[in-house]
């Protein structure tokens, strides 16, 4: 497709990370964010979710601005440069190429899920790390679109209205669309080539964890969310014949589904075509080969997959550096973490919190001068910044310099909105995000800022 706009936008004081999981099964039913932690070492399955377990069902659509509660941060932006926001200047300073968004969690919950206060809990609610969106975060630009003033990115209002289909289908419904398309009511000006499927940041990019039924800030104008799964333009890493997928309804479940069996929504995405500058961009997923439905890879030209667009601020080269003082630096967001990955082992929900806050100088070959009190429980956008999706076993850039890294769950501090009991945790071998309880041991992987 000859009209895919290549983008490479490289932002010098901008973005961040996107993503947000757990909602819907795949007829169509709202599921718990809880999920057995039993399959800690298995990649995700393509196909529905049917693995799932769930403790309330809310089917259907949602309507424009039907949401749970607002929210105070949010996920990352597109790839457009931000010479204006107050992170910095991009001629002047050494800052990161990407800072990570808010969650928008701003409450603690103990293990049981019960409101308590902040103070010296090391939970997201007290830290609030991170990027807040805007607000409004979403303007409804009245021709069919919206516009994500967090990200710049430019959504259709309607976000069922190009069907239920295959992957190829959806790349090629999402490629066409143009002004005038009287299904989805759009009168945009736009041309064949200027939408696109959305890549599995980009879609992550509009869920927020901090709300649920839908995953989306309140007062959003989007019509006609289904309670279902959407595409992606990003292939699975682990295999070529899937693709990511993922639910925006409830609290924003990401998948995968079989390119060749599944069917599933499309909601296409475009840039903004008057520019300008949002808060955050969002980071690009690092996928450069495009494949076919039997997971061949192919000639990306015309194909509008996520390895020929490429859209977002690509990952800097080298990803991390190692001060050797037992940390290691992300020079995408300037986060630092713990090389060691595992010193701290598996801990229970609170014990987690209590040995990061712990952790300082001359522990976990730590000789960094840091003190009690700086290193904490990474929470869910925080985490979910190291991965490269291009990658695999681990889901980290090639030439990481981390060690000990285990093939299991880890903890964040974000507690799920759906159901405070619960929290994300993250496998870094496979990009697993799950919902589940606080009453299990997982690893913990702290991390401070510079």
């Amino acid at each position: 497709m000859s009209g895919v706009r290549v983008i490479r936008a490289v932002c010098s004081l901008s973005a961040a990370w996107l993503l947000a999981p757990l909602g819907c099964t795949g007829d169509g039913t709202a599921v718990s964010d809880s999920e057995t932690d039993a399959d800690d070492g298995a990649p995700p399955g393509s196909g529905s979710d049917a693995g799932s377990t769930g403790d309330s069902a809310r089917p259907g659509t949602t309507s424009a601005g039907e949401t749970g509660t607002a929210q105070t941060g949010d996920d990352a932006a597109d790839g457009t440069a931000d010479d204006d926001d107050d992170t910095g200047d991009d001629d002047d300073d050494d800052s990161p190429p990407s800072v990570v968004a808010a969650t928008g969690q701003t409450e603690c919950f103990d293990i049981g899920g019960n409101a308590i206060p902040c103070a010296g809990t090391g939970q997201d609610g007290e830290f609030q790390k991170g990027v807040p969106h805007p607000s409004p975060r979403f303007t409804d630009l009245g021709d069919g679109t919206v516009r994500d003033n967090f990200t710049g990115l430019i959504w259709l209002r309607h976000a069922s209205c190009l069907g239920k289909v295959g992957w190829s289908e959806a790349l090629s419904r999402s490629n066409t669309l143009a002004n005038g398309d009287a299904d989805c009511e759009l009168s945009d000006g736009s041309a064949p080539g200027d939408w696109r499927l959305p890549n599995i940041r980009e879609l992550m990019s509009l869920i927020s964890v901090s709300v649920a039924y839908p995953a989306l800030t309140e007062g959003h104008p989007f019509v006609e969310v289904r309670n279902e799964m959407y595409w992606t333009s990003t292939s699975r890493a682990s295999g070529g014949d899937s693709a990511w997928t993922g639910s925006p309804f409830a609290s924003g479940r990401f998948s995968s589904g079989t390119k060749s069996e599944d069917q599933w929504w499309v909601w296409p995405v475009r840039s903004d075509p008057d520019g300008g500058a949002p808060p955050l961009a969002v980071m690009a997923t690092g996928q450069t080969e495009c494949f076919d439905d039997d997971g061949t890879v192919i000639d990306c030209a015309g194909t509008g997959q996520d390895g020929e667009v490429q859209a977002g601020v690509p990952m800097p080269s080298p990803r991390f550096s190692d001060p050797g003082d037992g940390t290691v630096i992300d020079n995408f967001t300037g986060l630092v973490w713990l090389k060691q990955s595992d010193c701290l082992g598996e801990n229970g929900y609170e014990e987690a919190y209590s040995a990061s806050a712990a952790l300082a100088d001359g522990s976990c070959g730590l000789s960094d001068d840091s003190a009690p009190g700086d290193w904490r429980v990474p929470n869910y956008k925080e985490l979910q910044s190291l991965f490269d999706l291009s990658r695999v076993e681990p889901q980290l850039s090639d030439g990481h310099p981390f060690t000990g890294i285990q093939n299991g769950l880890h903890w964040t501090s974000t507690s799920l909105a759906s159901g405070p009991d619960g929290v994300w945790k993250m496998n870094v071998f496979w990009s697993n995000i799950h919902g589940g309880g606080k009453d299990n041991a997982h690893y913990t992987w702290p991390v401070r800022d510079p």
